[in-house]
């Protein structure tokens, strides 16, 4: 009669025992990637809770993550958004974009919560639609009133980290380097606390929004000497 064999079996084999562990981990690793790729794939609507904090120049938190068992689902990429905005969107609070993911064109609406007064965190709707083309998202952005556009390009990375279930991204720009971490609020904080960031400032802005800051700072320090 046939039984299922387990670990116990193989004792007196050490090395058999650790090509066993290492396989079981290997399996784990894999799950747990698979799982975070779909997260970020999803189509449709997702409520979209996240932090930004500005990283110092030359601070290795890839090497943090790792340490803390994070893992990278992507490695470093190029990606261009083009950001959308009407006459009277940022007083709705609605942010369509389009940007390539996968080698294929999403169109991407934001929707933020305007009533919301304490802000610690960036909260909002997304709604996410594949396109055929990126020249028919503009087309048909453009009939519904959306003619101003902002695009812009940033280096991203892209990690999970089981222990707290949330995604993180590291986002380089010309303006400097950013961690985004994005899940439940409880477990953002909780990963802000394992990677001794609770000091920073927190940012809960979009990257035009903070493009902006950086710009209008930077045009009233030269009004200023001048």
């Amino acid at each position: 009669m046939s039984r299922i064999i387990s670990k116990k079996d193989f004792k007196g084999h050490p090395r058999f025992l650790q090509l066993l562990n290492g396989l079981e981990e290997l399996h784990h690793k894999k799950r747990v990637t698979t799982q975070a790729i779909k997260r970020h794939k999803n189509i449709g609507m997702i409520k979209e809770i996240e932090v930004k904090i500005q990283l110092n120049r030359g601070e290795k938190i890839a090497n943090r993550l790792k340490k803390l068992g994070a893992l990278r689902v992507r490695p470093k990429y190029t990606q261009t958004t083009y950001g959308f905005f009407s006459e009277n969107s940022i007083e709705k609070g609605i942010f369509p974009r389009i940007r390539i993911e996968d080698k294929k064109p999403v169109l991407t609406i934001k929707i933020k919560n305007i009533k919301q007064r304490k802000i610690n965190y960036f909260e909002r709707k997304e709604y996410k639609y594949p396109l055929r083309s990126i020249k028919s998202g503009l087309e048909m952005l453009k009939l519904l009133g959306y003619s101003k556009i902002r695009k812009f390009t940033k280096q991203r990375e892209e990690w999970f980290y089981p222990l707290r279930n949330v995604n993180i991204c590291i986002d380089k720009l010309y303006f400097g380097r950013f961690i985004e971490i994005e899940g439940r609020k409880d477990q953002i904080e909780k990963t802000i606390r394992d990677l001794n960031l609770e000091d920073r400032e927190r940012i809960t802005k979009a990257y035009l929004a903070i493009e902006d800051d950086i710009l209008s700072d930077a045009i009233f320090r030269v009004r200023k000497k001048i």
